[in-house]
Parts: structure tokens; C-alpha cells; sequence
């Protein structure tokens, strides 16, 4: 039973992270949807791969990454305790975030928590500097923000973001991304 290994000396021995006190705030707020999130981000982060590593499923060997877990939407549903479509949906809200990326290869989510090196800490003559994708990734944020403060729309881009929280998920999940229905499908038909 995994209650009786919850001891101090097991405590001890075992491995441990740092998590933000924020995703506890999210956690413990009262609101479903909020706990929601931080349950999956929780469970993302702390599953994550501390070195990388290897992993099989569905009968592939797969490699895991520093910072990388690599499990189904089934699974994270689970652990969450919410649907599918719910947990696509929070997905979408912690990319928009930019807290994770995520690479479906093989019908397998490979989900990449951004910023684990800061986040989990690492020696000080083994801690990097920022990646290349992470680089570009704050570049685009902070020139998305300056057009928007340059064009007068830094407060629109809140109001008409889609998100599952304004719309529900089941709205939501027809097009996460708000794009035409063109566009998001990747056809001209």
C-alpha cells in the first residue's frame, strides 16, 4: 500500500522538485477549471524526465528528453479527472501559456515542459543559458506585445483570444485555435 511508504525516512531518500508556488495558488483557488490546470501541469512537470531516458508505447521504444514526458491524452485524462476533449483544451490554455510544447508523433503526446532547467534547477557549472527555440520564442512575445502597444490593441488581444474558459470545451475544442474553419482543417475544400 503506497500510504505506508509515506514515511519521513522515505521522504527523505527519495528524489525531490521545486514547483512554483503559483501552480499550488491555481491548485488550491476554489476553482474547478484553475485545479484543473494545475493538476495537469503538476502531473506534466513532476513526471517529467529529469535526464533523458528511454520509454516504450504502444511496442515503440522512444527516447525522453530532459524535461519531456511522453503519455497519451487517455492517461493525462485520468490522472486529471477530466475528459479527453477537456484535457485538449487545457493543453492548448498551458501552450498558449508557454509553459509546454507538445509533438504528437505516433498518436503519443511528447510533451516538452518549457523552461524546466530554471524550473528544476541544475548545478550551477552545468546550468545553460537559454535555448535556441526559447530564444525565439520570448523574441515573438515581446515583438507580439510591442505591436500590440504600438497599434493601440495590447487590451484587445485579451478579448478576443478564444479560450476554453469563455466558451466551454466542447465550443472550444471545434477550433482551439480560432482560425477559419480553412485554416484549421489545412484545406481549400
Amino acid at each position: 500500500m503506497l500510504i505506508k511508504n509515506f514515511t519521513l525516512q522515505n521522504l527523505i531518500k527519495q528524489g525531490y522538485i521545486r514547483v512554483p508556488r503559483k501552480v499550488f495558488e491555481l491548485h488550491y483557488s476554489g476553482d474547478p477549471e484553475a485545479k484543473m490546470l494545475a493538476e495537469l501541469y503538476l502531473y506534466l512537470y513532476s513526471q517529467s524526465y529529469f535526464k533523458t531516458g528511454h520509454v516504450e508505447k504502444n511496442g515503440l521504444p522512444l527516447t525522453c528528453e530532459r524535461g519531456q514526458i511522453i503519455c497519451s491524452q487517455a492517461e493525462m485524462a485520468q490522472v486529471v479527472g477530466c475528459t479527453k476533449k477537456m484535457t485538449v483544451a487545457l493543453l492548448e490554455e498551458l501552450k498558449e501559456l508557454d509553459l509546454i510544447e507538445v509533438e504528437i508523433i505516433e498518436r503519443i503526446s511528447h510533451i516538452g515542459i518549457l523552461y524546466y532547467d530554471k524550473l528544476a534547477g541544475m548545478p550551477q557549472e552545468l546550468k545553460p543559458q537559454l535555448t535556441e527555440k526559447e530564444k525565439k520564442r520570448l523574441r515573438e512575445k515581446e515583438l507580439a506585445k510591442q505591436a500590440a502597444k504600438e497599434n493601440g490593441t495590447a487590451n484587445e488581444e485579451n478579448s478576443t483570444r478564444m479560450s476554453y474558459k469563455d466558451y466551454g470545451p466542447s465550443q472550444y475544442m471545434k477550433n482551439p485555435t480560432n482560425q477559419s474553419n480553412t485554416e484549421y482543417n489545412g484545406s481549400n475544400n
